[in-house]
């Protein structure tokens, strides 16, 4: 024993040499456990509070990782450090294509000072609306499934008298960061599923969602980028009138064109608008309707459209000006005024679709399966022969109960869909929506 007590003495003795001001600290050790325990101060510490009016939990619907108190200094030493960009972009550059400030990035988003203890990227993360990897019971990017988006309400919406910082746009309006965000990175995703799936046609086509209730701005796509590398800080935030108030680059005219009349026609904030060349669905649209140049009742995917499907049989030339979006929205007006509900897709004749959705994943939940309905009915008139009385449609009645079916579960499944979709960008690249 006494063999063994010496070398631990001698142990000791060294890693106190190796280590600065380890010995000073192991003497006020002593001294302190000599005296006794200090006295309690009159003064206690302040609690360290985090100044936000919403916390970061409550902007994502999910739960944080509990809090640890931080070293002495940190706080100081956090404030005077600049903030890092995380893998998603959503450090300094990131927010700072958003329109906001390098500095206090947690602050930035609207939860005010760094929560304690947090890491930021998860406080970010969950701040956009897009919880981590630990914490998404709401689904990918804070799409909740049965998510109230019938009401507008974009992802998982904040407790109950909550309100995040805003900012104030050229044109006077307030927009919520999160909001923004989460649609950000939500009409993202939406382009790489579209590119993913050859729905797009080059860097032409666009599609758009709605930040405002008034439908005087959107998001999209700069002319130019590739869909399938578009991130969420990429996409410009444009008024009706086409001035890009957050973003560099510029808008595509058709784009500018076609979306800000539709948005105004039928729309509120979260609405999305899709127009792409996808091939089997340009195809039907450069068919006479008596050769088949109709969705007919051909599949249970076709059927999910009935009565929700209009025709543009006037193709104008490209829509570079106002007239042929006015053109376009007109039907969209047309339908709504006489009773019935906003279009959720639209056949441009020798031209493309259009598709509108609540959300971003209802619409894209309607793009693919459009497509899709429109393939199996081109592939089926291929082998009738291009004869359309050879194809076998499904009786009116069980066509509009599959509709029925469909559409009382679309909201979860259009969800399910998107989300599942995101995973798959993910793990092609893994910064993506982190």
């Amino acid at each position: 024993q006494g063999h063994w007590a010496q070398l631990q003495l001698f142990a000791f003795v060294t890693l106190a040499g190796m280590l600065p001001g380890f010995g000073r600290k192991v003497q006020k050790f002593g001294a302190r456990q000599a005296s006794g325990p200090p006295a309690a101060s009159a003064t206690a510490a302040p609690e360290k509070t985090v100044e936000s009016v919403a916390s970061a939990s409550e902007v994502a619907g999910g739960e944080l990782p509990p809090a640890s108190p931080p070293a002495a200094g940190q706080a100081a030493a956090a404030a005077a450090t600049p903030a890092q960009p995380t893998a998603a972009g959503l450090g300094a550059p990131g927010l700072g294509s958003l329109g906001l400030g390098a500095a206090a990035t947690a602050a930035a988003v609207g939860v005010g000072r760094r929560p304690v203890g947090g890491p930021a990227s998860a406080i970010l993360g969950a701040a956009a609306g897009l919880g981590t990897a630990a914490n998404k019971p709401q689904g990918t990017l804070g799409v909740a499934p049965g998510a109230a988006h019938a009401r507008g309400a974009l992802g998982t919406p904040l407790a109950q008298g909550a309100l995040a910082q805003a900012q104030t746009m050229a044109n006077g309006k307030r927009l919520r960061l999160d909001v923004i965000g989460r649609l950000r990175m939500q009409l993202a995703a939406a382009y790489r599923l579209a590119a993913k799936n050859g729905l797009n046609e080059g860097v032409c086509n666009h599609m758009t969602v709605a930040v405002d209730e008034e439908f005087e701005m959107f998001l999209v796509i700069p002319h130019g980028v590739s869909w399938s590398l578009v991130r969420p800080e990429q996409l410009l935030l444009v008024d009706s009138d086409g001035k890009v108030l957050q973003g560099q680059g510029e808008v595509e005219p058709t784009a500018l064109s076609i979306h800000s009349a539709v948005h105004k026609a039928c729309g509120s904030a979260g609405v999305a608008v899709f127009h792409t060349h996808m091939p089997y669905a340009t195809a039907l649209g450069a068919l006479k309707p008596e050769y088949g140049g109709r969705l007919l009742q051909v599949h249970q995917n076709c059927c999910r459209f009935l009565g929700s499907v209009e025709y543009e049989s006037r193709f104008g030339g490209l829509a570079e000006d106002a007239s042929e979006g006015h053109a376009i929205a007109r039907r969209f007006r047309e339908v709504v005024e006489e009773g019935g509900r906003c279009p959720r897709a639209v056949f441009l004749a020798n031209h493309g679709v259009l598709v509108v959705g609540k959300s971003v994943a209802e619409a894209w939940d309607d793009l693919y399966y459009l497509e899709r309905a429109c393939q199996i009915q081109v592939l089926a008139l291929q082998a009738a022969g291009g004869d359309v009385d050879k194809l076998a449609l499904i009786d009116d009645e069980i066509a509009e109960r599959t509709c029925e079916q469909t559409l009382a579960t679309m909201e979860d499944y259009a969800t399910k869909h998107f989300n599942a979709g995101v995973l798959e960008l993910r793990r092609v690249d893994p910064t993506f929506a982190r």
